[in-house]
């Protein structure tokens, strides 16, 4: 599990996406529903090409990516991404997993 130390660099390393010149694409890999709190598949469709990173914070060992966005989502300007980068310190996608 990655400390703290290593968190800040994960985020200094994701400092760079923040632009409002390259939208972002997201995508629902889950086969089961989300819990309520969360947002939708739907949801996080009308993401798509709708958002822009803002900044990349740190809480603790969670990562928090704000999405500013162009159209609301929930009624909201900006949307936050949580990221934990789990047991391995690692952040993997379906078609890529380190």
């Amino acid at each position: 599990m990655p400390e703290l130390p290593e968190v800040e660099n994960f985020r200094q390393l994701l400092l760079p996406l923040v632009s409002n010149i390259f939208k972002l694409s997201l995508e629902c890999t889950s086969k089961t529903a989300p819990p309520k709190k969360f947002l939708s598949p739907e949801e996080i469709n009308d993401l798509n090409d709708n958002c822009f990173v803002e900044d990349v914070l740190r809480k603790g060992k969670l990562l928090c990516m704000v999405l500013k966005c162009i159209k609301k989502v929930q009624n909201q300007s900006r949307v936050y991404l949580f990221i934990h980068m789990g047991m391995t310190g690692r952040i993997s996608t379906p078609n890529i997993i380190p």
